[in-house]
């Protein structure tokens, strides 16, 4: 199996959960990641966190660590200086790199670095998962007020894609990257890491994959769980079942249920119900004249 995830060094802290979990309504989606194996991967632009990826440009630097940098592209520099060289075409290409030097740190120049920059994250699409199945506020955020579900995947099984899970940091201030270092794909692997501690009680993470916006295949058999939420309808808990039946393999069923003494979930399994058959319809008895 070919893998459509990219490769983020791990730090010496992370140790990938045996489950992770991802909290969901009861839609189209979520029925693909059941009875497809398919999950969507959206870019970070259209993630509910305007921060998401968001960085700070140090433009302190010298002119030689600059002029390197614009060689190497970092940011779109060898762009910038297209541009100057069709705004001031006599000018030798010292003087472009001396002007681009002198504004390295004008804010006009820093946003259309990171707009760049932008560009290039929105290209790559984000699984975000969870270590924890019990978070009352995410229930609320992302599985439609406890009337949707909680998926548990096991990330033992298929390793291509959960090997390369990273745990998110959550920090106070944005990551901060030297112009002169700058590079795209770097740039997106480390700061998708990143988010504000408002989040932590997330304990996200994720996988990043190449092709944002796009449904990546999930390994065989490494759904291993579905919770139910506090306030799923029958319909969407019969649902649920019917999806279940459909896979050789059907993943364990949990109902959750709000604690009588705590502001906590309690998740206990339940028996998934045998699949329903449709009953012989009477036929209709004919009427007068037939």
């Amino acid at each position: 199996m070919v893998s459509t995830s990219l490769e983020i060094q791990m730090g010496k802290a992370d140790v990938l959960p045996r489950k992770l979990y991802k909290y969901r309504h009861v839609d189209e989606k979520t029925k693909a990641v059941v009875t497809e194996q398919k999950i969507w991967a959206p870019s970070p632009s259209s993630i509910n966190d305007p921060f998401d990826c968001r960085i700070q440009i140090n433009a302190k630097c010298s002119p030689d660590d600059f002029e390197k940098a614009i060689k190497q592209n970092h940011v779109g520099l060898k762009t910038c200086l297209n541009e100057s060289r069709k705004l001031n075409p006599r000018w030798e290409d010292r003087q472009h790199i001396d002007s681009m030097f002198s504004r390295r740190d004008d804010p006009l120049m820093l946003e259309k670095a990171y707009q760049l920059i932008k560009k290039h994250a929105d290209s790559t699409g984000i699984l975000s998962l969870s270590a924890t199945r019990d978070e009352i506020l995410m229930w609320s955020h992302y599985a439609n007020d406890h009337k949707g579900v909680c998926l548990e995947f096991d990330t033992t099984v298929g390793h291509a894609l959960f090997c390369n899970a990273r745990r998110v940091r959550y920090k106070h201030r944005l990551p901060a990257f030297p112009l002169f270092e700058l590079d795209l794909t770097e740039i997106v692997r480390r700061s998708v890491l990143r988010k504000a501690k408002n989040w932590k009680y997330e304990k996200e993470w994720r996988v990043l994959i190449k092709k944002a916006n796009y449904c990546t295949s999930l390994p065989n058999n490494c759904l291993t769980g579905i919770i139910l939420g506090v306030n799923i309808s029958d319909k969407d808990k019969q649902a649920v079942f019917e999806w279940c039946h459909t896979l050789d393999i059907p993943p364990r069923v949990y109902q959750a249920e709000v604690s009588n003494e705590r502001f906590a979930l309690e998740i206990d399994e339940i028996e998934l119900p045998p699949e329903r058959t449709l009953e012989p319809q009477p036929r209709p008895e004919p009427g007068p004249g037939q």
